[in-house]
């Protein structure tokens, strides 16, 4: 909503699907990500890496912010 209260009319489809495309591949290189180091290094070891990761986002957030 934000990105369309301040976008003028004219310009509203191309930022609203540049936007798209942006959160598309950002989708697109997490799962990729993923995928890869599950088949190099394993699920599990992916998985707590990515929770480790969370944890200490969402820390240096509450911190910072």
């Amino acid at each position: 909503a934000l990105l369309q209260e301040n976008t003028e009319p004219k310009y509203l489809g191309r930022v609203l699907a540049y936007n798209e495309m942006i959160f598309m591949l950002t989708n697109v290189l997490t799962t990729l990500f993923v995928g890869i180091f599950a088949s190099i290094i394993g699920l599990s070891l992916v998985t707590y890496l990515l929770g480790g990761l969370f944890i200490v986002s969402a820390v240096w957030y509450k911190r910072y912010f």
